[in-house]
């Protein structure tokens, strides 16, 4: 499952930083791979419709994140009432626990698109290509 995450971000572009010198290089997802595993049109769409939700939401919830962090970081540093740094902080962590539940639900939808068999080759190919990325 924890493979299966972290290609899923490979797939957003969330996880592959680039070299500022190096051309930015799309990563490859599950639907590139679309013959290999022989998805369906709808198979396509729905990875698709789940990968692109993912992203947006992840966007928008790693934004207030962001946000979150500086005010916290704001309030610790002036240092702001006990009472109110431990609300930013709940506020934090339950922003972390957004994302991460919307990255475990998002996995789940993608791997209930595919059949069995279809999911068994691509995690083949996952080790396949991570592999030539050694």
């Amino acid at each position: 499952m924890t493979r299966f995450l972290l290609l899923l971000l490979l797939l957003t572009g969330a996880a592959r930083a680039q070299e500022p010198q190096q051309p930015q290089q799309r990563p490859r997802t599950m639907v590139d791979f679309r013959d290999e595993l022989k998805l369906s049109k709808q198979q396509v769409t729905d990875i698709v419709t789940a990968l692109k939700r993912f992203q947006d939401d992840g966007t928008t919830g790693r934004l207030k994140l962001m946000a979150a962090e500086r005010e916290t970081a704001a309030l610790i540093q002036r240092h702001a009432d006990l009472v109110d740094i431990k609300d930013s902080l709940k506020q934090l962590s339950d922003l972390r626990y957004d994302l991460r539940v919307l990255d475990v639900e998002t996995s789940r939808k993608v791997e209930s698109i595919l059949s069995p068999d279809q999911y068994a080759k691509w995690q083949a190919i996952q080790v396949r290509e991570r592999s030539k990325s050694k």
